[in-house]
C-alpha cells in the first residue's frame, strides 16, 4: 500500500491523470454493476451502482441512459425526464434520447416539449417512422395542428388500418386541411371496425355534407341519433342537412331540439347564413 502512494506523490504533475484513470476504473466498474442489477429488475439497487459511477465520471452519457431507465421502471419520470435531458446535453445526435424524452414528456401533458424531442429523433432517425410518427401524430391532432399531423400520418396509415383511435385522428386531421375524400374513407373505415362510434358517424355526415352527399349525411345522422338521441351534434347537423333539401319544418324541430339540449346552439345557429332564419323569434 505504500509504494502506491509513494509513486503518486512522487509524479506531481500526473499525479491528476492516474487519478482520473482509477476514477475510470471505477467508474466502469460501478456501471457494469448497475447493468447486470437492471436486468435482475433490482432497479433501487441498480440506481445506487449507477449514482457511484456518475459521481466518479458526471460526463458519460451511458450511466445517465441507463439510470432514467430504472426512473422510468419505477414510474419516478421527473427524475427519468432530467436524466435523459443530460444525455441530451452530453450527446444531442443521440436519437433514442430524444424518442424516450418525448414519450415522457407527451405522458406528464408537455405536449409542446415533447413535440420538439420527436421531431428532434425524427430529424435524427428518419428510417424509424413507424415508431416515432404515431405519437408524434397524436400530439399534431391533440394540439390542432392539422397539417402536420397529415404530413407524419399519411405515411404511416397503412400501418394503423385496425386502429380507430389512429384513423378517427387522422379523419379529423383530414378534414381541417379540407382533404373530405380521405376524411369520409378514414370515418368510414372507424365505423366498419367500430359501428357504435357515433362521434365519427357524425364526422362522417359533416364530412358528407362539405362533399354535397346530401342524402348519404342524413342517413349517417339518422343512424345516429337512434344509437344517441339526446346527442346534441346530431341533433344540429341534423338541421342543418334538412336545411340544405329545403326540408324547413324538419330542420327547425331539428334546430329546436338541439338548442333543447344544449343553448349554446341558438347563438352558433344565429351565426350560420343556413340556420340563421330558422330561429324562432
Amino acid at each position: 500500500m505504500i509504494v502506491p502512494l509513494i509513486l503518486v506523490a512522487a509524479l506531481v504533475g500526473e499525479g491528476l491523470t492516474m487519478n482520473y484513470s482509477y476514477r475510470s476504473v471505477f467508474a466502469d466498474l460501478y456501471y457494469r454493476q448497475g447493468q447486470a442489477l437492471k436486468r435482475l429488475d433490482r432497479f433501487d439497487d441498480a440506481l445506487a451502482a449507477f449514482k457511484r459511477s456518475i459521481q466518479l465520471i458526471p460526463h458519460e452519457e451511458r450511466a445517465y441512459f441507463d439510470r432514467f431507465i430504472c426512473y422510468m421502471k419505477l414510474n419516478d419520470d421527473e427524475k427519468a425526464i432530467k436524466d435523459l435531458e443530460q444525455v441530451n446535453k452530453l450527446m444531442p445526435y443521440f436519437g433514442p434520447a430524444h424518442r424516450h424524452l418525448g414519450m415522457l414528456l407527451a405522458r406528464n401533458n408537455r405536449d409542446s416539449q415533447a413535440t420538439k424531442e420527436y421531431e428532434t429523433a425524427l430529424r435524427l432517425m428518419p428510417t424509424q417512422k413507424s415508431s416515432i410518427n404515431p405519437p408524434l401524430f397524436f400530439l399534431y391532432v391533440r394540439n390542432g395542428l392539422y397539417a402536420k399531423a397529415v404530413e407524419v400520418g399519411d405515411p404511416i396509415k397503412s400501418l394503423h388500418e385496425d386502429d380507430t383511435n389512429f384513423l378517427f385522428g387522422l379523419g379529423n386531421a383530414y378534414v381541417n386541411v379540407k382533404r373530405y375524400q380521405d376524411a369520409k374513407n378514414a370515418y368510414q373505415k372507424v365505423i366498419e371496425l367500430s359501428p357504435g362510434m357515433n362521434l365519427a358517424r357524425t364526422n362522417l355526415a359533416v364530412t358528407l355534407l362539405n362533399l354535397g352527399e346530401i342524402d348519404e349525411a342524413l342517413r349517417e345522422l339518422k343512424l345516429a341519433q337512434k344509437t344517441e338521441p339526446a346527442s346534441g351534434p346530431v341533433w344540429y347537423n341534423l338541421a342543418i342537412a334538412h336545411s340544405y333539401k329545403k326540408e324547413i319544418p324538419a330542420a327547425r324541430k331539428a334546430l329546436e331540439k338541439a338548442i333543447s339540449l344544449n343553448p349554446s346552439y341558438r347563438q352558433m345557429a344565429a351565426q350560420d347564413p343556413t340556420l340563421k332564419t330558422l330561429i324562432s323569434q
